[in-house]
């Protein structure tokens, strides 16, 4: 099949893995063709939302598959890692093959694969924290995150290259706030998927979870990815007030202390828009000052929620 990579996703992961990306991108056909002719895969149809792998589906001797491929580097590595430790839970997509030399992966094809963005609010915030619950149900295994990176060490990186480079005023004051949060994630880390937003939800005869990036750091940052997403499609207005719910809601459901899944989603709201910054999105400048207030809005909530009255 004949590879078409559109030049928004070409730009964001360019931006994101620079040379290595542009050198990933040349190459992708052949590597498709490599991987497809290896594992005997038949049908082999390009996804139609791509962000910063390849995505296609196909027909494979386990049955209907999805094949992802990604930038090969540390991080590729530790969502390969990820799948085999996760693979126990019972809630993520099945895994079939992995190559981790080509960042290939060839797992279960969840069908017909509609996302939580499909259910009301209340019911995708029901069904997000009951996955979190069963994902983490047993205890962490020795050695789980000695291959994955650490969120305190992502943070201090981000931290680090957003003061040296110059960001929105708001940003730096939302690093500032956060860092005390920084400090107390260094301890008592498992592995977390890190990345369980509403897309990575998909219902097929049961919800499965999908795309864990591995990352080591506390089990109450786990619902961060989920809130920020539902802040990023509410009102102004209303956005304090769904916060507020959606960290009693999966503090909840996650057996979790609610300040604690409140620090988390103030860390993961300032870090995640440090990270757009590097790899240039967004591109417009009111876009960036707009992500960088509703950071500062999480992190100010965050830091505040064990002391008031919410």
């Amino acid at each position: 099949m004949q590879i078409a990579i559109g030049e928004a996703v070409r730009n964001r992961i360019i931006g994101a893995f620079g040379h290595e990306g542009s050198e990933w991108l040349e190459g992708i056909q052949a590597t498709v063709d490599q991987v497809a002719s290896d594992w005997k895969l038949h049908g082999l149809v390009q996804g139609g939302e791509l962000s910063y792998s390849w995505i296609g589906f196909c027909s494979s001797s386990f049955g209907e598959a999805c094949l992802k491929l990604s930038v090969p580097n540390h991080e590729s590595l530790a969502e390969i890692a990820s799948l085999y430790a996760f693979g126990e839970s019972g809630v993520t997509a099945r895994l079939f093959l992995t190559q981790p030399r080509l960042s290939a992966v060839l797992e279960e094809q969840i069908v017909p694969g509609r996302s939580a963005w499909s259910l009301s609010p209340d019911d995708r915030a029901t069904i997000a924290g009951d996955l979190m619950r069963r994902l983490h149900a047993k205890p962490p295994a020795p050695g789980e995150i000695e291959f994955v990176p650490r969120v305190a060490d992502q943070a201090d990186r981000a931290f680090a290259r957003a003061r040296r480079d110059g960001v929105p005023e708001a940003l730096l004051r939302a690093i500032e706030l956060i860092e005390e949060v920084v400090e107390k994630s260094r301890s008592e880390c498992r592995l977390i998927h890190g990345d369980l937003h509403h897309a990575n939800m998909l219902l097929g005869t049961e919800w499965r979870i999908i795309d864990p990036k591995g990352i080591a750091a506390p089990h109450w940052m786990e619902p961060a990815r989920f809130i920020l997403n539902e802040l990023e499609v509410t009102g102004e207005s209303d956005r304090f007030d769904v916060w507020q719910m959606l960290v009693r809601t999966l503090a909840d459901t996650t057996c979790t202390r609610a300040e604690e899944v409140a620090e988390g989603s103030g860390l993961d709201a300032v870090l995640s828009t440090c990270w757009s910054v590097e790899e240039s999105i967004p591109q417009v400048a009111s876009e960036l000052e707009a992500r960088s207030e509703l950071a500062l809005r999480i992190a100010e909530w965050a830091t505040s929620y064990a002391s008031s009255a919410f």
